[in-house]
């Protein structure tokens, strides 16, 4: 009873404050908190529908050749280069050759879609860090860098994955142990994207990753 009375009298006492003040203040308080509820619940439902039905991924990558002939749908190779690198696209006749000499050593990524249902473009980013050939640091304004790629679309199918090469060109060692992806384009109807799989076996270049990368492995047959 004595709680009940305590929260009956500090109630009046706020409505009784909040009437005291003038009509203006009263009136932006009420419109301030018209505007917090505007903006919270929309934002809060949004979010719930985001989160309810996210979008699963996998991404994987496997020792591997660059290819000597062009794919149908062409190809994406990322190039890893301390305080640099980037990206390029292979296209142009499926069959043609496409300048790679024979067992440049690469490792094949594949980003499939186990939602059933076709996405739109898809960053995907590659943290990297590098280091000497010999397993040594490098330079600290060199060691660590991002590369990014665009899925201009993926397919609906799990079976028809987004390829892309990735190719160290110099003699530095790298490492990338895992590969993030979100929308090209943010937009906050999309729902989430949640990653199931993430290299079970970080991308290796250097003398650690020798074995792998030898054409005679198992690893890339």
């Amino acid at each position: 009873m004595f709680k009940s009375s305590v929260a009956v009298t500090i109630g009046g006492a706020v409505l009784a404050s909040f009437l005291q003040q003038a009509w203006w203040i009263r009136g932006l308080e009420g419109a301030a908190l018209g505007f917090t509820t505007f903006v919270t619940f929309p934002m809060i439902y949004t979010w719930a529908k985001r989160t309810a039905d996210p979008v699963h991924l996998t991404i994987g990558c496997s020792p591997a050749v660059m290819p000597t002939k062009l794919p149908p749908d062409g190809f994406t190779v990322v190039m890893l280069y301390p305080g640099g690198g980037g990206s390029m696209l292979g296209y142009g006749e499926p069959g043609e050759a496409t300048g790679w000499a024979p067992n440049s050593m690469a490792y094949r990524c594949e980003v499939r879609n186990l939602s059933g249902k076709p996405l739109p473009a898809i960053a995907i980013t590659l943290p990297i860090k590098y280091r000497n050939g010999d397993g040594s640091e490098i330079e600290p304004a060199k060691q660590f860098g991002k590369i990014r790629i665009v899925a201009q679309r993926l397919d609906a199918a799990s079976d028809k994955p987004f390829v892309f090469f990735v190719f160290n060109p110099g003699g530095y060692g790298a490492t990338v142990e895992k590969i993030e992806a979100d929308y090209h384009e943010p937009d906050p109807s999309n729902p989430i994207i949640e990653i199931k799989s993430n290299l079970l076996h970080p991308i290796e270049f250097g003398s650690a990753a020798t074995r792998m990368l030898d054409p005679a492995s198992e690893f890339v047959k």
